[in-house]
């Protein structure tokens, strides 16, 4: 939950400098948050290649696969580190109900 932490942090930061304008059309939104969420995953996997080795993503993704089905508890916070991160997003970029984000 480290790593994806990380990563969430790495792509909101990402994301608001690629934004250049005020407003961006949802459109321009989601290219950019596409190409910031990329970004922000590698880098914090590559951040942690010393822990998850040369297969940085398959590992990571391969444990955090294994404890959501053991564990309720992880299930539980990796959800709320979702809901934050969501949360976090729509704030930061907000709709302005035309199809534009502020």
């Amino acid at each position: 939950l480290k790593i994806m932490e990380l990563a969430q942090n790495k792509e909101a930061k990402e994301a608001l400098a690629r934004v250049k304008a005020p407003r961006c059309s949802l459109k321009e939104l989601g290219e950019v948050l596409n190409a910031s969420h990329r970004m922000a995953w590698q880098q914090a996997l590559e951040e942690y290649d010393q822990v998850l080795g040369k297969h940085g993503s398959e590992v990571y993704h391969s444990v955090v696969a294994l404890y959501e089905q053991r564990s309720n508890e992880f299930q539980a916070e990796k959800a709320q580190l979702e809901e934050r991160h969501q949360k976090r997003m729509l704030c930061i970029f907000e709709p302005d109900g035309s199809g534009n984000v502020n």
